[in-house]
């Protein structure tokens, strides 16, 4: 379907991405980071993926050129030339700059002591950059001007902070209880293949231990044209039946493995190929190559849209489930001939981590196709079977983690309203197989940013052919 990658010389690139999978509890924000850097580039020619750091959080130089450039609110990147250009925060763990026909992302620098995880916030570890053709590739290194930014915070994923012992079955049928007995808006019944689970798979069924990302974006504010161009759209849309017509891959199931992000980016992919071809072509997109390969994730950990349905999928591409066939487990990345296929661009919707909410959702929604989007699992939602969910808030002993925020990404494919209850509701695929929920999908509160669901929507263009 792809053009025929250069697979020899990125196989050796791409094996070098697994093998430096970042680990990268880093806790930066926005105001930690915006304001003036100077961004410092290597010699080009570097090969795609390679490992830039000598050491973790030191620049690994040689360094040829500087460059200037203030990250301006919300996302206006301005470079010491006067050339603008666009920047974003990725989740809490650093950001992406776009200026002047270069592409620059680079992990904020942390440092981990046990439990304790220290955040320099004012520096990158060294990243790769490389011009918007996906050429020129450099190894580069940044810093803030006017001062250390530095913070602390308690890895909550630690094992010496995890509880070791899973959920009774009795406590599984108390939530389901719970759930049903404070709210009729949704019905839940117990899932027995998550009843016997232990702490570690249900981490990775709810997200990965390396998929928190601290305090979430609020929504941003709709503005009024924003408002009158969504009011246009259709009350209810569902791209599962456009005119008859299905434009959404089946549902699949990650198993015990965190790689819900790579079912999310593939899924996207998959439905926005079947409608940039009218439906004649099909892919089945391989999550276990995203799981195995990138170096932008963290395999079964856990991983985040942006970083693969966008930038793994532009910079390296994504491979069919026949090539790399889903193992659901960590492993080597696998040595096959295949055809790749590439994303022309990506995005947060809204243009920047933070820019998103409900109407800009549904135009984007409508107007290019599904979204990768992600929200907070809690307890409740893991029994979910049919209705509208909204989270019920359950005692401490039923929910033992309610501090992890850790963010499980999903597939939107449509909208609609209840006829029932009035309520307003997303539709999405969900990875957790067909016999979950409504035939593994589920419908979530919509536009009061339900557990987050409307905070961080990502989408990214592919290249069909």
């Amino acid at each position: 379907m792809a053009p025929r990658c250069r697979w020899l010389e990125l196989l050796a690139a791409l094996a070098v991405l697994a093998a430096v999978a970042a680990d990268t509890p880093a806790n930066c924000t926005f105001e930690d980071v915006v304001g003036k850097w100077t961004l410092w580039e290597g010699p080009r020619g570097v090969k795609p993926g390679a490992n830039c750091a000598s050491h973790p959080g030191e620049p690994a130089g040689p360094w040829e050129r500087k460059i200037r450039v203030s990250l301006l609110s919300p996302n206006k990147a301005v470079d010491q030339f006067g050339n603008e250009g666009t920047w974003t925060m990725v989740y809490n763990q650093g950001f992406n700059v776009e200026i002047n026909g270069r592409s620059y992302f680079g992990y904020s620098t942390y440092k981990k002591e046990g439990q304790k995880v220290t955040s320099y916030c004012h520096k990158t570890d060294p990243g790769l950059a490389h011009d918007v053709n996906i050429r020129h590739w450099t190894c580069f290194y940044g810093q803030k001007h006017g001062g250390e930014v530095v913070k602390t915070h308690v890895d909550p994923f630690h094992p010496q902070g995890l509880q070791a012992a899973h959920l009774t079955r009795d406590v599984h049928q108390r939530v389901v209880a719970v759930a049903n007995a404070r709210q009729q808006s949704w019905r839940a019944e117990l899932h027995t293949p998550f009843v016997d689970l232990g702490v570690e798979e249900v981490l990775r069924l709810r997200g990965g231990r390396k998929s928190w990302a601290g305090p979430r974006p609020r929504t941003a504010p709709v503005t009024a044209e924003q408002q009158q161009a969504a009011d246009q759209l259709p009350p209810a849309f569902d791209w599962r039946d456009v005119n008859g017509i299905n434009y959404v891959s089946k549902v699949r199931n990650q198993g015990s493995c965190g790689s819900c992000y790579a079912f999310s980016s593939v899924g996207m992919m998959e439905a926005r190929i079947r409608l940039r071809t009218n439906n004649t072509l099909q892919p089945y997109l391989s999550p276990q190559d995203i799981v195995s390969c990138s170096g932008l994730s963290q395999g079964c950990d856990g991983g985040f849209p942006f970083l693969i349905a966008g930038r793994y999928g532009q910079d390296y591409g994504l491979v069919e489930e026949k090539c790399a066939p889903y193992t659901g487990k960590d492993s080597a990345c696998p040595r096959e001939h295949c055809d790749r296929i590439y994303s022309s661009g990506y995005q947060y919707v809204g243009g920047y981590y933070g820019g998103c909410n409900e109407a800009l959702m549904r135009l984007a929604l409508v107007q290019n196709g599904p979204l990768s989007v992600s929200f907070e699992v809690h307890p409740d939602f893991m029994h979910y079977k049919n209705g509208v969910y909204r989270r019920v808030n359950l005692e401490r002993e039923l929910d033992p983690h309610p501090y992890f925020e850790v963010n499980h990404a999903v597939l939107l494919v449509g909208y609609g309203v209840d006829q029932e209850t009035g309520l307003k509701y997303w539709i999405v695929k969900n990875s957790w197989g067909g016999d979950w929920g409504e035939n593994g999908y589920f419908r979530i509160l919509r536009g009061s940013d339900e557990v987050g669901i409307e905070s961080i929507a990502v989408q990214a263009d592919p290249i069909p052919f």
